[in-house]
């Protein structure tokens, strides 16, 4: 998936300049998520995805009516982030354990919202058993129906004022997995305990020479979380969100609304608010993200590569 990555970081860069607003190079899944400090890149180079998994069709809460929270005031605090972070936490230890694929299954994850403005539809299948290549289909600067559109991104339209960028890839198999895309080997060796795993991110960010190691540390944590695999259990569902609420300078950023109008509150790394988390306290739910990048994932167990969930 690395080699597909820059192959495509390389196809889309030229494109991109296009644009009419400044992106940095879009690879297979490699959102926005962040203004980097000069010297370094943020997750903008890095994968994300989404959700929590919820039977075999949708779990980013797609047909939810939007929520409403008693959200209080907005300003950026960690102690306030902390808060919410673990509220919403209690929360996602209630949610029923989504269903785990079947070796011969795959994962099949969705993202549909915006990049700076220009609407993007985002999809992946991983193999179950890492040992079957996957697929990667993409389009960027569409005409997005809607957050909760499930058909081929290929017919959508180009959206006017942004340049139409499309891919549909096969994807190496991949066993081992990583903050990004976390398989079951790699959720498996995750700590279970909150310290422990923020320590064990923070080790990551520190291996990976990032000069500013509580960003990365955010970075690795809300990058598990927002993946939506069907292995993260409820419970370690929430020890992912009390593991961030242990990141130095995280931020609280007041009330916001996903991309499926769903409101929620938005948590911020301690570096920039350009790349936020929108968390629902009461449903426990990652409801989506807002910034620069604004979208929605489903997160669905399928049959082929071919094979699209219809709600």
């Amino acid at each position: 998936m690395r080699d597909l990555d820059r192959k495509l970081s390389d196809e889309f860069s030229h494109a991109l300049a296009d644009l009419p607003t400044e992106a940095p190079p879009v690879g297979a899944v490699k959102l926005l998520a962040g203004n980097p400090a000069p010297g370094r890149r943020g997750l903008a180079g890095r994968r994300l995805l989404a959700g929590f998994a919820v039977a075999t069709a949708v779990v980013a809460g797609v047909v939810v009516a939007p929520s409403v929270l008693p959200l209080g005031g907005d300003g950026p605090s960690s102690s306030a982030a902390a808060a919410v972070l673990n509220s919403t936490a209690a929360a996602a230890e209630r949610a029923p354990a989504p269903p785990v694929p079947g070796p011969d299954q795959f994962v099949y994850y969705r993202e549909i919202g915006a990049q700076r403005g220009c609407g993007l539809s985002y999809e992946l299948w991983q193999a179950a058993d890492g040992k079957r290549a996957g697929r990667v289909v993409r389009a960027d600067g569409v005409k997005v129906p809607g957050p909760d559109w499930h058909g081929d991104p290929a017919v959508l339209p180009a959206q006017k004022g942004c340049r139409k960028m499309a891919l549909d890839e096969p994807v190496n198999a991949a066993s081992r997995g990583d903050w990004d895309t976390p398989t079951a080997a790699f959720v498996a060796e995750l700590p279970t305990g909150p310290g422990a795993l923020y320590e064990r991110a923070l080790r990551d960010a520190t291996a990976a020479g990032s000069e500013e190691k509580d960003q990365r540390t955010f970075e690795y944590l809300a990058a598990l979380l927002w993946s939506g695999s069907p292995y993260l259990t409820p419970q370690l569902r929430a020890t992912v969100m009390r593991a961030l609420s242990r990141v130095p300078g995280i931020q609280k950023h007041g009330s916001e609304t996903d991309a499926l109008g769903r409101r929620g509150i938005a948590i911020g790394g301690p570096l920039s608010g350009d790349y936020r988390l929108i968390l629902d306290p009461r449903s426990g739910q990652l409801l989506g993200t807002a910034g620069a990048l604004s979208v929605v994932r489903t997160t669905s167990v399928v049959d082929s590569t071919t094979e699209r969930p219809t709600r």
